[in-house]
This record gives structure tokens, C-alpha cells and sequence, in this order.
């Protein structure tokens, strides 16, 4: 299933072009000049995302990859370069060799392809490497057998939050007082806990963390909207998405 979930990954990306943002093909040369580079033979899946897409971003998926031929280790680091980024935490924190760094988590966590942990089609596992650690003493975490599998969940996870930050339905026909309309929205909307369940509140969240999606689907409305009168605040915080309200 491997290669099965590495295309089902790139058809989300291909239905999805509007949010890639990606460098573009890589030419067999370069691709064999950064294997020379790194020390490390691609694997087939993670080539092919080379030479199709190089490197860069779905939405706000990170897929770091080969950029240029500049492998120059004290050269200006390209956002989404595998080869400078794994080259450069070689010379800063001793990333064992058999690593390749496919994305940086931040907090000192990267995600890498492990190429000492190859299944029976060469396809290394992706692991969660901690640079804050002894290398001798890592859990070893594998978060994916293959780069298919991991850009498949990647993939899906960021998809799945695009279309929630595009479109949300809510059914407030049982909805009876404004508290209750509160903790739906809470709820629905994702807000934190300590969400104050007021419409002050409400305005703190979605002009800070939380915006508000494109639209928001109101179904059951006509059993509802006699409750906002009480409080016109509402239409200052739904001031700048699109409301469908439904029966």
C-alpha cells in the first residue's frame, strides 16, 4: 500500500493546486549532485516528490526537499532545503548521517527520513529526532513506515483543516438562551477552555487565535434568531464572514 498512499497523496495536491506553493520539477542531475552531497541514495517515493515537486508548501505544510545547487554548507539557508538544513545540523548538533530532515517541528523536534530503518523496497521509515537529546538515549519514535504514508497524513490532516477554516455548519435549532448558543460555538468553533461564553469574549478569540471560517452555516436559524436581538455586539463579530442561514 506504500506507493498506493503516496498517490493519494499527491491527487489531494493536485485537487488542491491553489494552495501548493511549490518550487517545481528537480532535473535528474541535480537530484543525483544532492545524493552525492548528503551521502544518502533517495529512496523511489521520495525521489519522484523531487522531481515533480522539489520542495516547498501545501498550505501550511512544510516539505523540505532539493532547492539548488548551492549545497555550500555557510550558504544562506532556503527555507524548504533538505540538504542545507540536514547539512547544517550535521555541523551544529551531530545529526547521525543516515538522517535526512524533511521538516523542522520547532522546539528542537525535526521530522527525518531515517535511512537505516529501510523497509523490503528500500522506502526509509520517518522518525521524530530530538535535537535537545543524546542520539544514543532517542526513543526512536517512528511517526510514518514511508514518505508515502506520512505525506498522505500530512496531507489529509492540513486538508481537512482548510475546509474547516473555510465552511463550518452549526444546528442551533435546539439552541434555547444565549449561554447555550456560547458553548455550541465553543464547541463547534474550537475555542479554548477558557473561553469567557460571552460576546466580549467571543471578538477576543476570533480576532486573535481563532478566526472565524469564510462561512459559517447556520442550520435550524428559524427556530433562533429572536435571541441575538438581545445583544446587537453579534453582528460586529460576524462582521466579516459569510452567515447561511437555514431552516
Amino acid at each position: 500500500m506504500s506507493w498506493d498512499n503516496y498517490e493519494r497523496a499527491l491527487r489531494v495536491l493536485e485537487n488542491n493546486q491553489d494552495e501548493c506553493d511549490f518550487i517545481g520539477k528537480r532535473s535528474e542531475s541535480l537530484i543525483e549532485k544532492a545524493e552525492s552531497e548528503i551521502g544518502i541514495k533517495f529512496s523511489k517515493m521520495y525521489r519522484h516528490f523531487l522531481m515533480n515537486y522539489g520542495a516547498g508548501n501545501f498550505w501550511a505544510l512544510e516539505i523540505f526537499g532539493v532547492i539548488s545547487r548551492d549545497f555550500v554548507k555557510n550558504a544562506a539557508l532556503d527555507a524548504t532545503d533538505a540538504i542545507k538544513y540536514t547539512l547544517i545540523k550535521r555541523r551544529e548538533n551531530q545529526l547521525p548521517n543516515h538522517y535526512l530532515v524533511i521538516y523542522d517541528m520547532g522546539d528542537n523536534e525535526l521530522i527525518c527520513l531515517d535511512f537505516n530503518s529501510l523497509d523490503e523496497k528500500n522506502e526509509p521509515a520517518v522518525v521524530t529526532i530530538y535535537l535537545d537529546m543524546d542520539f544514543s538515549k532517542q526513543p526512536f519514535e517512528i511517526i510514518a513506515d514511508d514518505f508515502g504514508e506520512y505525506l498522505l497524513e500530512c496531507v489529509e490532516a492540513e486538508l481537512d483543516e482548510l475546509n474547516r477554516t473555510l465552511e463550518v455548519t452549526i444546528d442551533v435549532s435546539k439552541i434555547k438562551t444565549e449561554n447555550q448558543l456560547h458553548i455550541l460555538l465553543k464547541e463547534k468553533l474550537e475555542f479554548p477552555d477558557y473561553y469567557g461564553e460571552n460576546w466580549s469574549a467571543f471578538w477576543d478569540c476570533i480576532s486573535c487565535e481563532y478566526p472565524l471560517p469564510d462561512k459559517l452555516i447556520l442550520v435550524g436559524w428559524t427556530e433562533y434568531p429572536h435571541l441575538l436581538m438581545l445583544d446587537h455586539t453579534y453582528l460586529e463579530c460576524f462582521a466579516y464572514t459569510q452567515i447561511v442561514k437555514l431552516g
